[in-house]
């Protein structure tokens, strides 16, 4: 489960490098939204990180 967890966020922040600056307020106002990427995100950043 957390491997598609970990995708979703990898294709946020692909989408996010990709975006202009002047876009940024208003992809933020609507991150609200994206319920799976928000769980997602929790999700990550709670996940003990493992050496490769």
């Amino acid at each position: 489960m957390f491997t598609s967890e970990k995708g979703v966020v990898e294709e946020w922040l692909s989408e996010f490098k990709t975006l202009p600056e002047t876009s940024l307020p208003n992809y933020a106002t609507n991150l609200k939204d994206k319920s799976s990427l928000v769980s997602s995100l929790y999700k990550v950043i709670q996940e003990p990180q493992r050496n490769s």
